[in-house]
């Protein structure tokens, strides 16, 4: 079942029929509720939405790996004076065929960010050589799983993953919120597991982040193994979680008890901080 695939198109591997679970899909089970899932996933009555955020995060990547060559056959860039609501707007952006828009605002943007990540030489030296948009499958935890990584680097001597990611706020960030809440560790702990299954010894995981505005901070993370231990345990009870659905094709919309909501860890050491 395990298998490395090179080069798998992208409309492939979102695509819900293929029976593979990835990190988004089982974000989103966690998230948004079994009842989501099923919808979303299952039975097709959700449509995926195309987000800004979503676009924005995708022209970045293909920007910083690809370059200004591919980013142009993909993307077009709305000129700055044409609102799309108008109709020289509408107009534009009808003539753009198949590529995906972007504003010129975000397209600054972009420029910049890139600029300030090839000025880490850590994170560049990390991901040079590696191989790009690599697709991992494999079993973990009873599921059909896939990973996606941005850079995976592969030896038998020790593997590692890098991803990239844009925060507005690297405080965030360095401070373990975002990590979480937007499951980047556990995204990782899923890499390692699909790298394990494929016969290849994980090292260690990397996260390239850089702001998405002024003064486009960047910085290269390493996770620690205290870290993706314990985010191995998560994907392990989210996994069984879904497994469960899975299995009994139950999909609840919520708890059947009353849930005390409690102040979560991170308030409480900024209360003692505070103090």
């Amino acid at each position: 079942m395990a298998e490395i695939i090179k080069g798998l198109d992208l409309a492939v591997y979102h695509d819900p029929a293929n029976g593979w679970v990835s990190h988004s899909r089982l974000h989103d089970f966690i998230e948004r509720g079994p009842a989501y899932y099923r919808g979303r996933y299952i039975t097709g009555e959700i449509a995926r939405k195309e987000t800004a955020a979503l676009t924005f995060g995708q022209a970045l990547e293909d920007l910083f790996q690809r370059g200004g060559e591919y980013f142009a056959q993909h993307y077009a860039v709305r000129p700055a004076h044409l609102k799309g609501n108008t109709t020289a707007g509408k107009q534009w952006a009808a003539a753009q065929q198949d590529r995906k828009i972007v504003t010129d605002e975000d397209w600054q943007s972009m420029l910049a960010m890139v600029a300030s990540l090839r000025t880490c030489e850590k994170g560049v030296a990390l991901v040079d050589g590696a191989e790009e948009q690599i697709t991992l499958r494999g079993e973990v935890f009873g599921l059909r799983m896939q990973a996606r990584p941005d850079y995976v680097h592969l030896s038998e001597y020790g593997a590692y993953s890098v991803d990239l990611k844009t925060t507005r706020d690297m405080n965030e960030v360095m401070r373990g919120r975002a990590p979480v809440q937007f499951g980047y560790i556990t995204q990782a702990a899923l890499v390692r597991r699909l790298m394990q299954a494929n016969g290849y010894t994980p090292a260690s995981a990397y996260l390239f982040v850089v702001e998405s505005q002024a003064s486009y901070r960047r910085e290269c993370f390493e996770v620690e193994p205290e870290y993706l231990a314990w985010a191995d345990q998560l994907l392990e009870k989210e996994c069984a979680e879904l497994k469960r659905c899975l299995d009994s094709d139950v999909w609840p919309l919520g708890s059947d008890e009353v849930i005390t909501l409690k102040k979560p860890g991170w308030a409480r050491v900024e209360q003692e901080v505070a103090q």
